[in-house]
């Protein structure tokens, strides 16, 4: 019996060279398939947020500066950022901050800063649009007053 499994396998036969690549080529297609599950996994991610969009009404530029926003601060959910009115405001800080710090125009400043207001009420009070009735404060309703008792002898 040993010699049957002697046979089959000798210690001469395998090198250590070829060995070693097979394990680094092993390795770089597992690295591989993890990297692009992950970039798979970014673009399921990415149109799940581009059709979110899609339902919101939007313009074309408001779209493309908030898919940019998403892109340029790497977020991993990119729809968290249309239900979460906080990472919104803080992406938008940053986004802001950037643009004034830039070379740009006095006036395409101010335009960058009034879009990013604009897609903030679009996205978070859908309804307060400019159709939609204002809520006026009511008056304050007045206490009933008791009624005067008369007293009688």
């Amino acid at each position: 019996m040993p010699d049957e499994f002697g046979s089959l396998y000798k210690n001469s036969d395998v090198s250590m060279e070829a060995f070693l690549s097979l394990g680094i080529g092993c390795i770089l297609l597992i690295v591989l398939v993890i990297f692009l599950h992950k970039r798979y996994m970014r673009y399921v991610k990415e149109r799940e947020f581009l059709d979110e969009i899609s339902t919101l009404e939007m313009e074309q530029s408001e779209s493309d500066t908030l898919l940019s926003l998403v892109r340029r601060y790497a977020l991993n959910e990119p729809v968290d950022i249309l239900y979460s009115q906080r990472l919104f405001d803080e992406l938008a800080v940053k986004e802001i901050s950037r643009v004034l710090g830039s070379p740009l125009s006095k006036e395409n400043k101010t335009k960058f800063v009034n879009m990013i207001y604009n897609i903030r009420q679009k996205t978070y009070n859908q309804s307060l649009t400019p159709e939609a009735p204002t809520f006026e404060a009511a008056e304050p309703e007045k206490a009933a007053e008791p009624e005067p008792t008369t007293a009688s002898s």
